[in-house]
């Protein structure tokens, strides 16, 4: 029994308060997310497929920015801590996936189905 009690301890005490770096990071793995998923949008179908994910993806997002903005901005310290160990990554996936985001966009038949959710998107900035 204390065993478990104490297991449990140990993995709640990682579950604090965000932090800047917690909502980067959190916010680069929902970016990867959204990349992947719309990099398997290649027909109407799997855009109508893709579509809920694309929503889920978005919605998470969007209340990461909440927590973000709830941090307040970060202190010039954290920001240039933060560029220097995230910015190279942030770039890449940021282009990754905005380059995913204009190919589905450009595209009337996959954006159809798709089009809510990158309108939601779009409301993340």
């Amino acid at each position: 029994m204390w065993g478990v009690a104490v297991a449990m301890v140990v993995l709640l005490s990682g579950c604090g308060k965000p932090t800047h770096e917690s909502v980067i990071k959190d916010l680069m793995g929902q970016m990867r997310k959204l990349t992947d998923v719309l990099k398997s949008v290649k027909s109407e179908a799997s855009a109508r497929e893709a579509a809920p994910k694309m929503q889920a993806i978005v919605k998470e997002m969007q209340e990461l920015r909440k927590k973000g903005d709830a941090l307040g901005r970060p202190t010039k310290e954290q920001e240039a801590a933060m560029e220097m160990k995230y910015g190279e990554e942030l770039k890449k996936v940021t282009g990754e996936m905005a380059e995913e985001v204009m190919r589905v966009w450009v595209n009337p038949t996959l954006a159809g189905p798709l089009g809510e959710a990158i309108r939601e998107f779009e409301k993340i900035k």
